[in-house]
């Protein structure tokens, strides 16, 4: 799973496979089509991690105490899958209807 992390208003949010921005608008971007490369743009950051490790330890969740650890990371500028390109560059993807949300992204 991929999250942006936006400098300008600090705001993280997860991708999907339209467009999404942060809060200030200076951000954003999507999954393509395979449903794991990404284009982003913006003075942002990617973030990861691992689904199934998040899965786990939400599922795990302590009644008390520090909670379940998962591995997270900012990813590397340089990785395959993701492509940051310049705001004027990025091509927006259509908006997407909310029921659509629910019922294809946010499974865990």
């Amino acid at each position: 799973m991929k999250l942006i992390y936006c400098n300008n208003c600090q705001d993280v949010f997860r991708l999907h496979k339209t467009t999404e921005t942060c809060l200030c608008s200076e951000s954003g971007g999507h999954y393509k089509e395979d449903g794991v490369n990404v284009v982003i743009y913006g003075p942002c950051k990617p973030i990861g991690f691992k689904k199934d490790e998040f899965s786990s330890a939400l599922e795990n969740q302590p009644e008390n105490g520090e909670g379940r650890k998962f591995y997270s990371c900012v990813i590397s500028k340089n990785v395959l899958g993701i492509e940051h390109v310049n705001s004027e560059d990025y091509e927006s993807t259509e908006v997407r209807d909310w029921l659509t949300i629910f019922d294809n992204d946010l499974s865990i």
